[in-house]
């Protein structure tokens, strides 16, 4: 369940999440979905473009945001992390492309 803004749920960690196997490595980890709004399922294809849940704030979390991680195993306390590059994406307000976001930066859609 979605907690309020400036809350979290500690014993969710995580919240409502999905992990998309891209099939040569990587695992995309994706968090903090708002409640009931994940619209895959396991198995599914998922392509650029496609809806897969809205932005929510469940887990250990204190605001809306979807946390996004590029790893490469799919256990999420397992896998170690990987670069993730965008081939097109907002960097703290200016757009990006082949670009490798770091920690402290902003992105979002170009």
């Amino acid at each position: 369940i979605d907690v309020n803004p400036g809350e979290r749920d500690r014993n969710v960690g995580v919240g409502n999440a999905i992990i998309i196997d891209h099939k040569n490595g990587e695992y995309s980890l994706l968090c903090h979905f708002k409640y009931n709004s994940i619209r895959v399922k396991i198995g599914d294809i998922v392509k650029q473009g496609d809806f897969i849940g809205l932005c929510g704030n469940t887990g250990n979390s204190t605001q809306p945001h979807i946390h996004f991680n590029l790893q490469n195993g799919p256990l999420m306390h397992k896998a170690k992390a990987l670069p993730a590059q965008f081939t097109k994406i907002l960097v703290n307000q200016e757009e990006k492309r082949n670009y490798e976001p770091i920690k402290g930066q902003y992105v979002s859609n170009a």
